[in-house]
Formats: C-alpha cells, sequence, structure tokens
C-alpha cells in the first residue's frame, strides 16, 4: 500500500543503505518473518488471547500519583538504527522509567504493579507465571506508528495500561485473535488489556491523532511450555525437588537429572541459543556449568536474529550476576553494540530499563 511504502520509505531516508547493508529493510524481514512463523510455534491458552479489565484502585492511584509527578522528565526513548517496529523517525517516543533514581517511589510501584497484574493474568490464562519486565510509562506522541508484531521471547502473557492520554480520536489497539478475525480494542486511563504477545499479532498501524498517549507495559513468562517444542520459564522450586527426588531413587546421574528438569530448547527466535535464554531469565547454572569451555564461549558471542547477544539479554533483564559470568568467565563485551556497531549496547539497555544500574 501506499502507507506501507511510505513508512519504510521514512526509514530508510532517516538510516540509508550503505552497501548491501538495508537496516531497516532486515529489521522489516525480521519481523515479517516472526508474524509468519512465531504464532504457529506458540501454545494458545485463552479463547481469543485478549481481554479487557481495569486496573485495580490502589495501584492505579498510585500510578497516577507517579505519572502527575514525573510526567515532564520524560527521556526520549532510543530504538536500534533501521527498527520498524515503530516509526521513531518520524515520531520519537518518550520513557518515565520506573527504575529512573530520579523517581524515588518507581521501584517501588513497579513491584506492586507487578504484584497486583500477575494474579490476574494467572486466573486468566490458568497459568503460574514468572515477572519479566515492566518498562515504566513509554509515551506515544503524535503521528506515532505501531507496526503489527509479535514479542520476542520471553515475552510470553502481558498486560498494557493505559495511564493517560490526550487525543483527538480514539487509537486503538488492532489484534488478530486466535479466531482469526481482527479486532480493534480502545482504551482510556485506567483501562487494563490483557494479551497473549507472543501469539497473538497486535499494533496500532494508523497515526497516532492527538498529542500523546501513555501506556505501561509489562511481561510475563509462563511456567509450563508454551511452545510447540515445549519451551518454558524454569521453576527453580520444583526442578530442586524433582532432582532431590531422582537423586534418591539413583536411577540417573546428576547431569541427566539437569537435561531432564531443563528444557534444553532454543527459542523460538532465529539464532537465538540457551545462552540468550538462560541470560534473559537469570538462569546461571546454564551460563555457569556448561560443559565444554570453547563452545561456552561461542555462545556467549552468538548473535540472534535481532542482533542481540546473550549480554544484552541479561542487561535488559536485570540479572547482573549473569552479565558477570558472561563478562568474567566468557569475556563477552559490556560495550558491544547491534546493528553492526551502530545500535543498543548492554551497558545502554540497563540505563533504558533500569535508570543506569543493576
Amino acid at each position: 500500500s501506499i502507507e506501507y511504502e511510505k513508512y519504510l520509505t521514512g526509514c530508510q531516508a532517516r538510516f540509508p543503505a550503505t552497501g548491501d547493508r538495508d537496516l531497516c529493510m532486515r529489521t522489516e524481514k525480521q519481523r515479517i518473518t516472526m508474524l509468519y512463523d512465531q504464532p504457529s510455534k506458540s501454545l494458545n491458552y485463552t479463547r481469543l488471547g485478549f481481554a479487557k479489565r481495569r486496573v485495580p484502585k490502589e495501584v492505579w492511584e498510585r500510578i497516577q500519583e507517579f505519572w502527575t509527578k514525573f510526567a515532564q522528565d520524560q527521556s526520549v526513548e532510543v530504538w536500534n538504527d533501521g527498527n520498524t517496529f515503530t516509526n521513531h523517525w518520524a515520531s520519537p517516543t518518550y520513557m518515565v522509567s520506573m527504575e529512573d533514581h530520579r523517581f524515588p517511589i518507581g521501584k517501588s510501584l513497579k513491584q506492586q504493579i507487578f504484584s497486583d497484574m500477575k494474579p490476574i493474568l494467572e486466573r486468566w490464562t490458568g497459568l503460574r507465571l514468572k515477572e519479566v519486565s515492566c518498562y515504566g510509562v513509554r509515551v506515544y506522541k503524535t503521528d506515532s506508528i505501531l507496526a503489527p508484531h509479535v514479542d520476542r521471547d520471553p515475552l510470553v502473557t502481558s498486560a498494557i495500561i493505559n495511564v493517560a492520554q490526550d487525543v483527538d480520536e480514539d487509537w486503538p489497539l488492532e489484534v488478530i485473535g486466535h479466531d482469526g478475525n481482527a479486532y480493534n480494542i480502545t482504551m482510556q486511563p485506567g483501562d487494563l488489556t490483557l494479551y497473549e504477545s507472543h501469539s497473538l499479532i497486535h499494533g496500532r498501524p494508523f497515526p497516532l491523532k492527538g498529542r500523546y498517549f501513555a501506556n505501561i507495559f509489562l511481561h510475563f513468562q509462563p511456567y509450563t511450555p508454551y511452545t510447540v517444542t515445549g519451551l518454558a520459564a524454569e521453576d527453580p522450586n520444583r526442578t530442586a525437588a524433582a532432582a532431590a527426588k531422582i537423586k534418591v531413587t539413583g536411577v540417573v546421574d546428576s547431569q541427566s537429572v539437569k537435561n531432564q528438569m531443563k528444557d534444553k530448547v532454543k527459542a523460538a527466535n532465529p539464532g537465538q541459543t540457551d545462552f540468550h535464554y538462560a541470560a534473559a531469565t537469570g538462569d546461571l547454572a546454564t551460563l555457569g556449568s556448561h560443559p565444554d569451555p570453547e563452545e561456552a564461549k561461542e555462545l556467549a558471542q552468538k548473535r540472534d536474529v535481532n542482533d542481540w547477544q546473550p549480554m544484552h539479554e541479561a542487561a535488559r533483564g536485570g540479572h547482573l550476576a549473569a552479565a558477570k559470568i558472561l563478562h568474567e568467565k566468557y569475556g563477552a563485551d559490556i560495550s558491544e553494540r547491534t546493528s553492526g556497531g551502530r545500535g543498543w549496547s548492554p551497558l545502554w539497555l540497563v540505563k533504558k530499563y533500569h535508570g543506569g544500574g543493576i
């Protein structure tokens, strides 16, 4: 379509191709590939894949307090060069991070949001869930577009809280439900949208008509498999108990126990390895006990389809111990950037998601 061509042309004008390196088209191909491949590899847990609620009163009042105090202290959100998930080259997004040291109530609010939202999502999906990330408040501005996409591992079951908006018309979240039909979900401040972000195609493909639209995003990962290959979050409590039980019976040795108790499968994103997944979830055992030191060093440097190394995953997830293992044991670089040296570094991700330190 004309609008789609305009979208890509805008990206390419801001990030021109050099030789055979077209960053915009590379990211766009990755986005489209995930749209086609990932939903079919993911397990579905609800009838349609989305639902709408209201944020509980107590935590909503704290969110409003946070926004009122710090809305004016927004920072420009930096995206990878050539990233096509938003039209950041034309309409930058902004962030009010709950990890920013300037906002003293942010960290406790983040934990309360996790604590209050987790049981809501668990009841909705019927799953036990593990916390993954909460971005703070992302602020979209005039003419912002969010391209339809599915979220990468381990962002599986998610929620959006609309914090505030100043719009001339609704800016709906468009999703493709599990029934194959398209739905537009409109939101007002205090609304809560639950969605299976790993398998549900979602986006806001039409430009924002208004001044701003501010959301909080939070993501969880199930302890039970969410892909056809059996990928799941590791449950340390159940793993330890099961390992102890097998050890007592004397059926298998300790390495076999580890292999049985952990889902040693690669993530659905092409190029991801066990080390990417372990770094993203803080799995120190996998990172620290690889039997082949040379192979482990290679895994620590391996890049996935988004050009991320395991160190980037550890930085985004706030897993300092995992980052230390990758750096001290395998020599992973905390300054290594994506997109051929033009994108994000682990140090920058720490600042983006954790206010400068973890």
